[in-house]
């Protein structure tokens, strides 16, 4: 490709493929906007393959994204193969996310991290734009950029506010000559700010957590209920209803912990990364905070015991004798159950 152009062109950072190597090139669409590069059989300067689906192609791992108006011209984005792995081994794909947060004109540059993490994060440089703004003005004037750029990836990719950091205007950061973020040496540079989010968002307050509100188990499924509804936009939720039937997602699962760590009044207990998951209704998960101030045990249901009911509740089907029919010298066995259709065997 080159960036070689018409005069009328200003479109100066994108790049366009040369005529002869257009033809063994193909954008291959990842989500969001963006496409990798992949070279096709046939270009002589390909020399090796790593690919056979076109046979014999390279997949470049070079993601570009189209320009809005003019065709077949490519704005480098980054690599393919910058994904951010974390604990659980999901793999987040920040080219994409970062790209859309870099749409604002509040946003000089956006790196999501969260290696060997529970969930990622997002550090924000800002551009000019944000002079004589605050960073609490900046990260509110960019929730709506964050959001958006939350609906397009899977759950596990979704970042919480509460995991955005923002530097200040004009922070150097590592670059190349033409301005490209160079991932490894930003987690370097801002390893201690990385930490200490983490530390802030998961661990609980520095002087323990007896700080915060001591609520008894009424008051606690009040204040419960009140984050859910407020997350979830609904007018009420019994203390039985489960979190995930009623549209809780990972992100606000997250976000709730959050909450009760900065709240509330555990104990000086630590709250386990997955609490919103391991006590999904607000009665179970009241009783669980409750006992962690109080010290008290909560009687919870045996596994065996659960897996048991399970086994009683989905398994009870209405008894079936199929007869068999003849139809043209065939013979033919209809099966039905609790579905909707019908399976037929048809036998010579």
């Amino acid at each position: 490709m080159t960036s070689f152009r018409p005069v009328e062109d200003k479109a100066w950072n994108y790049v366009r493929p040369l005529p002869a190597t257009t033809p063994y090139i193909s954008m291959v669409p990842q989500g969001n906007d963006t496409f990798e590069c992949v070279v096709l059989d046939g270009l002589p300067s390909k020399v090796v393959s790593n690919h056979d689906d076109p046979p014999n192609s390279f997949k470049t791992s070079d993601l570009f994204s189209p320009h809005p108006t003019i065709y077949s011209a490519w704005k480098y984005l980054g690599r393919l193969d910058d994904r951010v792995t974390l604990v659980n081994g999901e793999k987040v794909l920040p080219v994409p996310y970062e790209h859309q947060v870099r749409q604002s004109e509040l946003v000089r540059e956006a790196c999501v991290f969260g290696v060997g993490r529970a969930f990622p994060g997002l550090i924000i440089v800002p551009s000019e734009h944000a002079m004589g703004m605050s960073k609490e003005q900046i990260l509110e004037s960019l929730s709506s950029v964050v959001q958006a750029a939350n609906s397009r990836v899977e759950a596990f990719s979704q970042i919480s506010l509460d995991m955005v950091r923002i530097l200040d205007v004009g922070a150097d950061y590592p670059c190349t000559d033409k301005g490209t973020m160079i991932r490894a040496a930003f987690y370097k540079k801002f390893e201690s700010l990385i930490n200490s989010t983490y530390e802030e968002f998961e661990a609980p307050r520095a002087e323990g957590t007896t700080g915060g509100l001591a609520l008894e188990i009424p008051e606690m499924k009040s204040y419960l209920e009140a984050i859910f509804i407020k997350s979830l936009e609904l007018e009420a939720l019994s203390d039985t209803a489960d979190f995930f039937e009623m549209g809780v997602d990972s992100l606000q699962a997250i976000a709730v912990r959050a909450s009760i760590m900065r709240e509330l009044d555990l104990g000086s207990k630590p709250l386990g990364q997955n609490v919103v998951f391991e006590y999904p209704n607000i009665a179970a998960l009241a009783s669980h905070l409750y006992s962690l101030r109080t010290g008290s045990e909560v009687q919870q249901s045996d596994e065996i015991e659960v897996m048991q009911e399970l086994i009683r509740k989905y398994s009870t089907f209405t008894p079936h004798t199929p007869g068999p029919a003849v139809v043209d010298g065939e013979t033919i066995v209809s099966c039905s159950s609790e579905f909707d259709s019908n399976y037929i065997l048809t036998c010579c």
